[in-house]
């Protein structure tokens, strides 16, 4: 039984974490095909260096680093991160962290899958980690 309720706790997790990351992406392909190209024909800049600069609004992948760091916490401990084997130069800690995330990126770069999940327990709590390539 305990096996049974720990699979279902995973699924539904499973489904939140790939609902959650669904809805950054959408938030971020809505921005990167509408707003930004809008907020340019208008004459504002897009750039990684956007805050105190009148007309420039950030770049997408900024805004979706800023969108995760707000949001992580938010949900009953939930996180986001976005990160990149070749992250931004001005970006510190934008790389893989540890062994997951340098897996997930070997399997994803791959492209034998295109999510990658792992159960993890710290703490003696059991936790998920998902993935999927931007």
């Amino acid at each position: 039984m305990y096996r049974v309720v720990s699979m279902v706790g995973q699924d539904t997790a499973l489904e939140a974490a790939m609902s959650y990351s669904a809805a950054i992406s959408d938030i971020r392909e809505y921005y990167s095909s509408t707003v930004v190209p809008r907020a340019k024909a208008g004459g504002a800049k897009a750039s990684h260096d956007y805050q105190g600069i009148e007309g420039t609004i950030p770049l997408p992948a900024t805004l979706t680093i800023e969108l995760g760091e707000k949001t992580s916490g938010r949900v009953d401990g939930g996180t986001f991160r976005l990160f990149s084997r070749y992250p931004f130069p001005w970006r510190e800690d934008r790389g893989p962290r540890d062994g997951f995330e340098r897996d997930m990126l070997k399997v994803l770069s791959d492209g034998t899958s295109e999510t990658y999940s792992q159960v993890e327990e710290n703490d003696g709590q059991k936790f998920l980690r998902y993935a999927t390539p931007v």
